[in-house]
């Protein structure tokens, strides 16, 4: 028996709102003749019930809906008392809307309910274009941006749960969708997606930005980015000014945004990369290097620095670039990965054992503040729900529990309602070789891949399409789950495509190879029929899965890519079919010398890492 029931009557209005909601996604039930809640200031983060009151200890509220959460779970009449330590200052969270995957408002407000029963203190939605700007109508134009009033609403919404919502926008590259439209560029465009530096119609739009900003957020904090604008001064820049030293012209640029920030009472944070490549020779990662004072200088006195790591799982490597970063006057706030930008399907094995290796560095060395990006790199294909077992891990990390496997799994059940082994099955298919902390995405190299022009055919194996077929009866038995359903019938739904697509190339160049046309003209109206239903049935499951968590805006272009797979799949079987009846004396494609991508005796998929759909099936140009 549990406490399920508590009581909200004597709560201010906001509060008894964000209970409401929050008892509602966790199955706790409010009534008059509950547990009174009673809150209280605490250096520790504390809840302690006496039969008839639950007082919660909280340091400016923070981590409240966490100690309601742990409440929750605990022998309902019985008295207890929870004593946390807050590991962080602020534990944040930042999704990515600027790749397609336009996150809902009741999927930001779903996030925001799961971040407060963790313990969550901050959220950012990466958003490059994907909110509006007055006088800026190409802005995230056709992209699902979300309007001034969406953005109130969700600062208003995660405030009620404590939790700051921090705007995260560019400045200066990573404007690709925009500069598209040759209306939005006029004054203001370098190259490629990079704004014109020292030209006034730049600042003029940045300060539209930092004032659509504080229209729509509270937050004293702002993500200005400011990173991979590797072309900076080599467009239009260049044209009017001839070649001046990229750093100089990266760091005056700074102090204007900077200034503009402080202007809108914004403290900036941005990416922290460009001082490390500037002093180490374009290299970020350091052993025991030091950054020179000329260039730590350079970082304005309102500017905070992000320390972004995603690759490692070692805490000493960490633990060398934490050290550099506490040379710089500027405060350092740590960004991790939770890896779902690489495929369809999450690869929480790897970020798990990376996120904790950062957690207890950043711990070692005083680090107070830390969010975890989600990123949707090359069309955001994986649900964002799906890192939810390192949502849950870094959160019992930071709180203390990290070296109890037994407490993170039992908490994860409790929050997630589904066991931990069985929600990571979800990483399954990106799993042939190696284990579930390898970061290679078979899954999506090997949908795309084409059934005769096969680039990827050389890493496949006979046991691939088993390997799938089992994954796809794992991943069916959850996929009727209420609240996570719609990721296991898609997962699902693209292992069976597997199964029957991963060794088809091979099987239809083998047969054509030996002269078996009996064999060859089964594979062609058997397999290849079956195949075309096998990715109808994906696609209906995959778009279930998107708007399930998305705006409609973004699915075109997998519309697009499984629509052109669907198609070129029907256009092979045509051509097996033509040759097969004597339409045409041979398949060209399947006559052309393969290569072997490694230049290796053995290629498998151990080697292959590939995300980007234009390099998937084609050697043409796109």
């Amino acid at each position: 028996m549990k406490i399920m029931e508590i009581s909200i009557k004597d709560l201010q209005t906001d509060m008894q709102l964000a209970i409401t909601d929050f008892a509602r996604e966790f199955g706790i039930r409010i009534a008059d003749t509950g547990a009174e809640i009673v809150c209280r200031e605490s250096d520790e983060l504390t809840a302690e019930y006496n039969g008839k009151t639950l007082t919660i200890g909280t340091l400016g509220g923070k981590g409240f809906f966490r100690a309601l959460s742990l409440s929750a779970n605990m022998p309902k009449y019985k008295p207890f008392s929870l004593r946390e330590q807050y590991g962080l200052c602020d534990l944040g969270l930042m999704t990515d809307c600027s790749r397609n995957a336009v996150s809902t408002l009741e999927t930001v407000k779903k996030l925001i309910r799961y971040m407060a029963a963790l313990g969550y203190t901050t959220l950012q939605l990466y958003t490059e274009d994907l909110f509006e700007v007055e006088g800026e109508p190409f802005f995230g134009y056709l992209r699902g941006r979300y309007s001034q009033d969406d953005l109130r609403a969700l600062d208003d919404y995660a405030a009620r749960f404590g939790i700051e919502m921090i705007p995260c926008v560019q400045t200066l590259a990573h404007f690709t969708a925009p500069t598209r439209w040759d209306k939005f560029n006029e004054g203001k465009h370098d190259i490629n997606d990079i704004l014109l530096v020292g030209e006034e119609k730049t600042y003029a739009f940045i300060e539209k930005i930092f004032a659509a900003m504080r229209a729509c957020f509270r937050s004293k904090n702002i993500h200005i980015g400011m990173d991979e604008a590797h072309m900076l001064g080599l467009g239009k820049y260049l044209d009017k000014h001839g070649y001046c030293n990229r750093f100089d012209i990266l760091c005056r640029h700074l102090e204007r945004v900077a200034a503009l920030a402080e202007k809108y009472d914004f403290t900036p944070m941005m990416w922290s990369d460009m001082f490390f490549r500037l002093a180490f020779g374009g290299k970020y990662y350091v052993n025991g290097g030091s950054v020179p004072k000329e260039v730590r200088e350079k970082v304005p006195k309102n500017v905070k620095l992000v320390y972004w790591d995603y690759y490692s799982t070692d805490e000493e490597h960490y633990a060398d670039m934490f050290r550099a970063h506490k040379e710089f006057t500027a405060p350092t706030v740590f960004a991790g990965g939770f890896w779902k930008w690489r495929s369809f399907t999450p690869h929480n094995g790897f970020s798990l054992i990376a996120t904790q290796a950062a957690i207890n560095s950043a711990k070692r060395y005083a680090v107070d503040d830390a969010f975890f990006t989600m990123w949707g790199d090359n069309g955001a294909e994986c649900p964002l729900f799906s890192v939810l077992p390192n949502i849950v891990s870094a959160a019992e990390n930071v709180y203390g529990h990290g070296d109890d496997e037994t407490w993170v799994r039992n908490r994860f059940k409790q929050t997630v309602g589904l066991a931990w082994e069985n929600f990571m099955l979800l990483d399954l298919p990106d799993v042939l070789e190696g284990n579930l902390r390898d970061l290679k995405n078979p899954c999506k190299y090997l949908l795309y891949n084409d059934c005769l022009m096969g680039i990827y055919d050389c890493t496949v194996q006979a046991k691939d399409g088993k390997q799938y077929a089992q994954y796809a009866e794992c991943l069916q038995k959850f996929a009727k789950h209420k609240k996570w359903g719609y990721m296991f019938a898609s997962a699902a739904a693209l292992c069976r495509v597997l199964a029957l697509k991963a060794n088809l190339g091979n099987r239809t160049h083998d047969a054509y190879k030996a002269g078996d046309t009996k064999a060859l003209g089964d594979i062609a109206e058997n397999e290849y029929g079956e195949l075309l239903r096998l990715v109808r049935k994906f696609h209906t499951r995959f778009r279930t899965a998107w708007l399930i968590e998305n705006k409609p805006q973004g699915f075109e272009v997998q519309d697009i890519r499984l629509g052109g797979l669907y198609g070129r799949i029907e256009s092979c079987r045509k051509t097996l079919r033509d040759y097969l009846d004597g339409k045409t004396d041979r398949v060209a494609e399947l006559d052309e010398p393969r290569i072997d991508l490694s230049g290796e005796k053995e290629f498998s998929h151990k080697h292959c890492e590939v995300n980007y759909w234009r390099t998937l099936f084609t050697g043409g140009v796109l």
